[in-house]
């Protein structure tokens, strides 16, 4: 027995799952409910379409079945393409709005490391001339760098222990010139004191005054 059945759901124009049911009933009717389904469409609205439910004998369903079902399916079908492609066009803005992230990100990353560096050749010409408190100074911070602070204490470190070693060899000089000064002092009142000690109180000459009387007598 030829039948135009499925010439007419290919008529129908739709895609997906088209899920029909049949239920014979004993008063001779037939319960047919029917369901179009799209796997994909990710949207759980999609779940929450119920199937359509009809009801007549064979002959009513004959005449009248896809004239009941052909408006909803397509209906259903244009809803699923309208959810198809607002899920498409909100994985693109999603993608493009990471790519736009990753690329700001890359381009403050990339500023920030030109800030650095410039900041870190201050320290560097500092350092060439010895002069390491100064540039210690010109150090940038782990917190305006926090990228960078492995870097920074590296750095850091070693201009603070170049600046120690500096400070103790600059203190050395000191400590001998103080020494020698205060040896020089303490020659100098030696010297004053055997000085004082060979010179002797001047004292008259009383024999040289007895014979001076003794000669005009």
């Amino acid at each position: 027995m030829k039948t135009d059945f499925f010439e007419l759901i290919s008529g129908l124009s739709i895609t997906g799952n088209l899920k029909i049911n049949i239920q014979p009933q004993q008063s001779g009717q037939l319960i047919v409910s029917v369901l179009l389904t799209n796997d994909a469409v990710k949207d759980k609205a999609v779940k929450a379409i119920p199937p359509m439910l009809l009801s007549g004998t064979a002959t009513e369903l004959n005449e009248g079945f896809f004239i009941a079902i052909t408006k909803p399916l397509q209906d259903t079908h244009q809803l699923f393409m309208n959810m198809a492609e607002h899920e498409k066009a909100v994985s693109k803005a999603r993608t493009e709005n990471s790519m736009t992230k990753n690329s700001s990100a890359g381009s403050n990353k990339s500023g920030d490391r030109r800030k650095f560096d410039e900041q870190m050749k201050k320290v560097t010409d500092l350092e060439a001339k010895k002069k390491y408190g100064e540039a210690i100074g010109q150090m940038p911070t782990t917190k305006q760098y926090p990228a960078y602070a492995d870097e920074i204490k590296t750095k850091m470190n070693e201009l603070r222990t170049k600046h120690g070693s500096l400070s103790l060899f600059e203190d050395e000089p000191q400590s001998d010139t103080s020494t020698e000064e205060k040896e020089d002092d303490g020659f100098d009142e030696d010297n004053d004191d055997i000085n004082d000690d060979d010179d002797p109180p001047f004292e008259p000459d009383e024999d040289n005054d007895d014979d001076k009387d003794n000669d005009n007598n």
